[in-house]
């Protein structure tokens, strides 16, 4: 159900728990709770640490941050969830702009972005397995996940 997803969304600091592509995250800032205006950063292998303020709360419905990444111009990522029959659809929808002009759309169009088709698909589904099994997925198993990202 839906709430079970967004229960586990909604601690936006807990992404280090189920996203292998995160290594760490903490709360910065003056909230310790996922709110409207909430930040916490993010540290990652590929970009390093990224700060991330939340941008749109709307409990069980959807969550917006804009993240502060080195090169780029802005990074956005909006979560929506919907009920599907006996499913839950979560979408992503990043927006991203590299700095750098006509090499920013280079970077963002041949190494960024096929990077984030590997990671977003493999992050939400890391995110699945977390929601419907309640712990982490191993190491060793990542490999193995269902890259589509339907919560049942």
């Amino acid at each position: 159900p839906k709430k079970d997803v967004w229960a586990k969304v909604r601690v936006f600091v807990d992404v280090a728990k189920w996203a292998s592509a995160v290594e760490s995250s903490y709360y910065t800032g003056h909230y310790s709770s996922p709110c409207l205006g909430a930040t916490r950063a993010c540290a990652t292998a590929s970009h390093g640490v990224v700060h991330e303020t939340i941008t749109l709360w709307q409990p069980e419905e959807a969550l917006s941050y804009e993240a502060k990444v080195k090169g780029f111009r802005y990074a956005r990522n909006k979560w929506t969830l919907k009920e599907d029959h006996q499913a839950t659809i979560l979408t992503l929808r990043p927006e991203l702009q590299f700095k750098y002009g006509l090499l920013g759309w280079f970077i963002e169009r041949f190494l960024v972005g096929p990077q984030l088709k590997k990671v977003l698909p493999q992050s939400l589904a890391e995110l699945k397995y977390y929601v419907e099994k309640g712990y982490p997925v191993a190491k060793e198993q990542r490999q193995e996940l269902d890259l589509k990202a339907v919560f049942y």
